[in-house]
């Protein structure tokens, strides 16, 4: 795949996308596959959703007591997601 993949891409890639490229293969180096299925996050009696994605990719896996509140409100989308913002310290303020 590594070769196929060079060789579709290698035309197209920009001096920014090469170094990108290098970058990630380096990482990739030392990655070692096997055939067997993984499963250490697949739950096999649901389907995929955003919020099984989002609760494996954040690190902290914290309980938000804020979170429920928040999304659960009549209040407005625009609000709901200040308000997330907000309860995660993540508004573009002079103080961040």
């Amino acid at each position: 795949m590594h070769n196929g993949l060079l060789a579709t891409l290698r035309n197209r890639l920009t001096n920014v996308a090469s170094v990108e490229l290098a970058s990630v293969l380096s990482l990739l180096q030392d990655v070692a596959t096997n055939d067997a299925p993984d499963d250490r996050f697949l739950n096999h009696g649901s389907s995929f959703s955003s919020r099984c994605a989002y609760s494996l990719l954040s690190s902290d896996h914290e309980f938000d007591l804020n979170a429920g509140y928040i999304w659960s409100s009549k209040a407005p989308i625009k609000v709901k997601i200040f308000g997330w913002l907000l309860c995660r310290d993540r508004l573009s303020t002079m103080a961040n």
